[in-house]
């Protein structure tokens, strides 16, 4: 079950936190929703990847039910933008977890991990 609106993107929200049952691994993970709106990408990148890591770190150490995040993004961000060499290696580097989601359709395309 999820609970986000992908509407959410299109408003230009910043950011939304939103929770999901991960059906395939029967956790729950917290799901980070990122617009990247501004004039500069990667300073968009540089905020959601600082961002993940503190969240990331806070769940590792609450010990709580829920035991991973994922980075939402829209599926032409991740087309286009996450394709980059640089941005593939950073995400590599410090293992974020994606989701590419479909804003129109209102639709996860991928999980990425």
């Amino acid at each position: 079950m999820l609970w986000m609106s992908f509407a959410q993107f299109g408003l230009g929200i910043h950011h939304v936190q939103a929770e999901l049952a991960h059906q395939a691994l029967h956790t729950l993970t917290i799901v980070e929703i990122k617009s990247f709106i501004s004039a500069s990408l990667f300073k968009d990148f540089e905020l959601a990847l600082d961002q993940y890591i503190i969240y990331r770190n806070l769940i590792r150490l609450s010990q709580s039910e829920y035991q991973d995040i994922h980075l939402a993004i829209k599926d032409d961000i991740y087309d286009s933008f996450f394709q980059r060499k640089s941005v593939q290696t950073l995400v590599d580097i410090n293992s974020i977890a994606l989701v590419s989601v479909d804003v129109i359709k209102e639709e996860v395309i991928q999980w990425i991990n």
